[in-house]
């Protein structure tokens, strides 16, 4: 899982949103509570404006490398929506 999120990181730098996306969604299939692929995902999704499923998939991070950018994330959605 965290070799396709590391994947999914490359298909963005080079402007491959939809091959990101599809890349983080396998990720997660495989591995439900890859904090990489969670992230990664709902930054993209952010960035589309999906905000409802922004915060589901941020709430699922655990305490950890990802979880103050998670934080961070979900209180700019949380600012948005007022």
């Amino acid at each position: 899982a965290e070799q396709l999120a590391a994947e999914a990181g490359r298909r963005i730098a080079a402007g491959d949103a939809a091959g990101a996306e599809d890349a983080y969604r396998q990720a997660l299939e495989r591995d439900a509570r890859c904090d990489a692929a969670l992230f990664g995902l709902a930054e993209l999704l952010a960035a589309r404006g999906e905000d409802d499923a922004v915060t589901a998939l941020l709430d699922r991070v655990l305490p950890g490398p990802y979880s103050e950018a998670a934080e961070r994330l979900a209180a700019a959605i949380r600012l948005h929506a007022r």
